[in-house]
């Protein structure tokens, strides 16, 4: 007999093997904005750079709301395939996503929970920027 997951689907049809991702994109923004973005095993690094970073980066998201609701769908995704991200500024870690993430208090105050922000690396960023 086949267990139910929590969606109600045999577990069966759910399981994925896990991925392995190897390469590397840049995607750029609209307004210049450049996010390089690299496959490492069962990481994926999302390294933006810090000229690309501000305050106005915000207004150009989605609602908290609908952040949040994005991110959590995407968990059990990257739960299923194994996969984190790992969300750099110019190569400093400032956050982990992935599938067991519960999120940081910056995270939950900035609309991006479960992102786990690490709050000291985001104001080395800021402080090192000025």
């Amino acid at each position: 007999m086949e267990r139910a997951s929590p969606t109600g689907e045999p577990e069966s049809m759910l399981e994925l093997d896990q991925l392995l991702i190897t390469g590397t994109v840049t995607l750029a923004g609209p307004n210049g904005e450049r996010i390089q973005v690299r496959g490492a095993g069962e990481r994926i690094e999302a390294d933006i750079a810090r000229a690309s970073l501000s305050l106005g980066l915000f207004s150009r998201l989605p609602s908290r709301s609908t952040r949040r609701r994005w991110l959590l769908a995407g968990q059990p995704v990257l739960r299923q395939a194994g996969l984190s991200i790992e969300l750099l500024v110019d190569g400093r870690l400032i956050g982990v996503y992935d599938g067991q993430a519960k999120g940081s208090l910056l995270a939950h105050v900035l609309g991006l929970d479960p992102v786990n922000l690490k709050l000291l690396q985001l104001l080395l960023v800021w402080a090192v920027r000025w």
